[in-house]
Formats: structure tokens, C-alpha cells, sequence
């Protein structure tokens, strides 16, 4: 499935949310935060995840991170960072993303 990581995540009046720096939060940087960072796992604790899991998250970053047009990803990998963003961000972050990943 192809997405688009440079779509802007909106606010609940549809402006364009920003992140640090003033610049508009995109589907990207929500995505590549989700991936490369360490989440809490169901006791609160850090995730621990193998070094294998890390290596495949970064690569996927990456990829989101170089991409210049829509990627195409396997549906594995877009439930992998619809997975991590809902763990990892506020609800309208969630909403807005993952209704981007599933255009």
C-alpha cells in the first residue's frame, strides 16, 4: 500500500499541527518517532525489544525518512507503525494518523 509520509497531521479544526521548531508535524515524523524510540510495555517498563526488531525498525525509518514520493509498504509494516504510534501518542495524533494509513 502506498503512503504518503509528507501528509500534515491536522489539529481537530483541521489546521496543520506543528511539532518543534515551528514546522508542520507530518505522518513522517510521527512515524519515524514511533519507530526508533523505546516504548513502555504493559507494566510500564521499557520495551525490550531484540536487536533484530531495532535493525528492522530503523531501516524503516529510514526508508520513511528518505522517501521523496508516496512509499509502498507491506500492510505488516503500516499495522507495525499504526501499532507504535497508538502506543506512543495523544488521541488526535492517533486519529489523524491513522487515517492517513489507511488511505
Amino acid at each position: 500500500m502506498k503512503i504518503d509520509f509528507s501528509a500534515v497531521i491536522k489539529e481537530l479544526d483541521g489546521s496543520d499541527m506543528f511539532g518543534e521548531g515551528k514546522k508542520p508535524l507530518t505522518l513522517g515524523t510521527v512515524a519515524i518517532e514511533a519507530l526508533v524510540n523505546v516504548l513502555p510495555d504493559q507494566m510500564g517498563q521499557p520495551e525490550r525489544l531484540s536487536g533484530e526488531r531495532k535493525v528492522a525498525n530503523a531501516v524503516l525509518a529510514e526508508r520513511i525518512c528518505l522517501a521523496q514520493e508516496p512509499l509502498d509498504l507491506k500492510v505488516d509494516d503500516v499495522a507495525l507503525i499504526a501499532d507504535r504510534i497508538g502506543a506512543i501518542y495523544g488521541a488526535v495524533i492517533v486519529w489523524r494518523a491513522w487515517a492517513l494509513l489507511e488511505r
